[in-house]
């Protein structure tokens, strides 16, 4: 801000700290005025997060709905849903309160002893609180199976009929329920700001008021009774919902509209722009950018950096990988900040920001 140097925001959901009224939320608002005084471009996953800053202020920017972070439709690629005896439900989340997971092993409990061998009831997600013993016990019993946190979901989205979400937690848009839908799979989710847009209630999945128990068993029961031919459509219905207005094109080309009216785009040729934090967003932007751009991708990972410069994505992702082996890049990744920010005109800022449950906050210190 104080070099004037032009940037956007992604606001991808202002979480508890924000939420919840007293004193934090007091401290987060003011910082977010401050950071924002002279901001061109905030983006928003969802309106009532948009709503949140206009209703305050927080911002004299350009203020844009986003489609969340969208989806990867060649990586999440639909999958044809499994005709057997067992319907199978799956929760993907970390293993915290807020995202509703007790709320789904009590469902779990109650359906195994109503259903027995006929239901199932998956897990996936590293676990943020202590669940060790709780898990333990009912895989023991049976009634849950508990896979640890995985890198390749699609898997196991591939082999279930329905996703289970009773978040309560302020999401931006839930990217799992997106990625389960583009899978084909139907949802059960909360009727609240960032999943409640990803569900069109009794077309695609089943919409339920938070911390409601009965309304999510309810919920999971209709699904269960559901005819196999009729779980199988809400399925398709979700992947043709996410095909039209979920597609990470979409982002994408927002993104590059923005940041072409900001630099008037004549001149963008000569430029030098600096990504730092090669993350999924961090190095997408790279990618894009460096196609009509000088771009230096600083990170603190040698081995990523490495990998980078020898066009070798470090991430999974079929997109990235295509502009690598396709694509005339002019992209230098390095461990050398002064080689990164030396003559650049601008600066992404693209590193982890997550949230810490036990602090309930988010970690900025690698942006500060």
């Amino acid at each position: 801000r104080r070099l004037k140097i032009p940037y956007i925001a992604n606001i991808t959901g202002l979480g508890t700290a924000v939420e919840n009224k007293g004193i934090l939320q007091k401290v987060t608002t003011f910082l977010y005025k401050r950071a924002f005084k002279n901001i061109d471009v905030v983006f928003f996953q969802n309106n009532e997060n948009k709503k949140f800053f206009e209703e305050r202020k927080l911002s004299k920017g350009k203020h844009l709905l986003l489609p969340g972070s969208g989806v990867n439709l060649i990586l999440y690629r639909h999958s044809e849903m499994a005709k057997e005896k067992t319907t199978k439900f799956i929760f993907i989340s970390r293993l915290m309160k807020e995202k509703g997971f007790e709320f789904y092993l009590e469902s779990a409990k109650y359906f195994k002893e109503k259903y027995k061998e006929y239901v199932e009831f998956h897990i996936l997600g590293s676990m943020e609180e202590n669940y060790k013993e709780v898990l333990k016990d009912l895989e023991a019993k049976n009634i849950v199976t508990y896979h640890g946190r995985v890198d390749n979901v699609s898997d196991y989205l591939k082999d279930t009929h329905c996703i289970v979400h009773p978040t309560y937690y302020p999401e931006g848009m839930s990217n799992v329920l997106l990625e389960a839908a583009a899978t084909g799979r139907a949802i059960i989710t909360t009727n609240r700001s960032g999943t409640k847009e990803i569900v069109d209630d009794g077309i695609n999945g089943f919409l339920v008021e938070i911390k409601q128990q009965d309304q999510l068993n309810e919920a999971v029961e209709r699904f269960i009774k559901l005819p196999f031919n009729e779980k199988k459509k809400m399925g398709i219905a979700g992947r043709k919902k996410v095909e039209q207005e979920f597609d990470r094109n979409i982002v994408v080309d927002a993104y590059l509209r923005e940041i072409k009216n900001i630099l008037n785009w004549k001149g963008v040729l000569k430029l030098k722009i600096t990504v730092v934090g090669t993350g999924y967003v961090g190095l997408s932007n790279a990618v894009l950018l460096s196609q009509h751009n000088e771009v230096y991708a600083l990170d603190v990972v040698k081995e990523k950096v490495d990998l980078i410069n020898k066009r070798v994505s470090p991430i999974k992702d079929a997109e990235i990988t295509e502009f690598f082996n396709t694509k005339k890049l002019n992209l230098t990744a390095t461990l050398n900040k002064e080689e990164a920010y030396k003559d650049a005109k601008y600066v992404v800022i693209a590193t982890p920001t997550d949230y810490d449950p036990e602090k309930n906050f988010f970690d900025t210190s690698s942006v500060d």
